[in-house]
């Protein structure tokens, strides 16, 4: 078998769920947004000769205000290798080849988002992190000025195509939305060892944080990403946990947190956002030999190579547990993961069931329900016929589940 297990931060086509257009916050939905996270898979051969597989990004600018992403890529190991400027007009819409981006590198740059399957074949791979920068108008100076986007006004896919060979799939792109209230005071005064917050003020937390812990000194929530104050949303466990909440008009989930000094006594307790578990939950489908299912996932939060506990589980309701380890960009293919015994007869079809809690995690609690995690199913079948029926190509999002209390569903074997 052929073992495909590319790191590559963010793209993959997917997003953790296929999205609604309720536009809530938290969510990887369907709808405008300001930034975007994509992982990309380029062949060398398409920046060497234009043909070959490649990443594409269609954007459309739907507000009306002209447009400049900074791009910033990574390895799939979240090194950072360049960034670049791409304008977009107001109400314009464009296609971007990544392959164009990767061929006007150095190629020290190239080389460091090299990566090589088993079989020999080299491919370009990574993530890409878009901040938005749009232009208003300052009528006092009389000019157009660029300023951090804060309006919602892109959408996006994402494209995974080898035109040479038939081969097309597109899925929608999660855009992050900017995430603001009335409220922008985030610290309140401390009483006795304990410290509180509104439920407005938990919301925000949930939404745009990146840690359970505040700061005892402030009360200062931890509202900042590389950083800088985040105002836009996270795509973590406890931010899909709040938004339900909040879809559903209900207050924020919290547990709560204490910390203590040398003599066991407490020095700080607070009440913070809080997720029981999380899942994203990969299709697998396998026409025949020929066939192929890609997992493209993004992960931000946990070190390079933590390991997720999965069940494998085919169409048949058998199943086999598992762990696999993902870096910031991982692409695995699933023939490697899906053990001999599952594989009964073409085409293969079923899920592998991703739970949240495992060693790695006992080891640094809570941690993982502030990580964001993203995820695509890019199935294939090519054995080199120009049929429909062999030759195909989709890219889905990962569905998505979160849980404020007991544990992620599994399979149990019955007697």
């Amino acid at each position: 078998m052929k073992k495909i297990f590319i790191a590559l931060s963010v793209l993959a086509a997917l997003t953790f769920g296929v999205g609604s257009a309720l536009a809530v916050p938290g969510i990887p939905d369907n709808v405008p947004g300001s930034d975007f996270t994509s992982p990309f898979l380029v062949s060398h051969q398409r920046v060497a000769t234009g043909s070959g597989q490649t990443t594409l990004l269609n954007l459309s600018e739907v507000r009306g205000f002209a447009t400049d992403f900074h791009c910033y890529f990574y390895t799939t190991k979240s090194v950072y290798v360049a960034d670049a400027w791409v304008p977009i007009t107001h109400w314009g819409t464009i296609m971007k080849d990544v392959a164009t981006f990767i061929d006007n590198m150095s190629d020290a740059d190239r080389e460091r988002l090299t990566i090589t399957y088993v079989d020999g074949t080299s491919y370009y791979a990574g993530y890409i992190e878009a901040e938005n920068n749009i232009y208003v108008w300052n009528a006092g100076a009389g000019v157009w000025q660029r300023q951090r986007g804060t309006r919602d006004n892109v959408i996006g896919s994402l494209y995974m195509l080898n035109l040479s060979e038939g081969q097309a799939a597109a899925s929608n792109l999660p855009m992050r939305e900017f995430y603001n209230r009335s409220w922008f005071d985030l610290t309140l005064a401390q009483a006795g060892v304990t410290w509180a917050w509104t439920n407005d003020q938990l919301f925000r937390w949930a939404i745009t944080g990146s840690s359970y812990l505040p700061s005892f000194v402030t009360g200062l929530m931890p509202v900042t990403k590389f950083g800088v104050t985040n105002q836009y949303e996270n795509f973590s466990p406890v931010a899909q946990a709040a938004a339900t909440n909040a879809a559903w008009n209900r207050i924020p989930t919290t547990t709560n947190y204490v910390t203590r000094n040398a003599a066991g006594a407490i020095n700080n307790s607070w009440n913070a956002p809080y997720a029981a578990w999380f899942r994203l939950i990969p299709e697998y489908y396998i026409l025949d030999a020929s066939g192929r299912t890609v997992f493209a996932i993004w992960q931000r939060g946990l070190a390079n190579g933590t390991t997720f506990h999965m069940y494998v589980i085919n169409d048949a309701e058998d199943y086999y547990s598992t762990t696999i380890p993902i870096d910031e960009v991982t692409f695995l293919d699933a023939i490697d993961w899906i053990p001999s015994g599952l594989q009964v007869t073409y085409p293969y079809s079923g899920i592998f069931n991703w739970t949240t809690r495992d060693t790695s995690y006992n080891t640094t609690p809570w941690v993982w329900e502030y990580a964001e995690f993203l995820g695509w199913s890019w199935q294939q079948a090519n054995n080199g016929a120009a049929t429909a029926a062999t030759n195909w190509s989709i890219l889905k999002e990962m569905a998505r589940d979160v849980g404020t209390s007991g544990v992620a569903p599994r399979p149990v074997h019955i007697f």
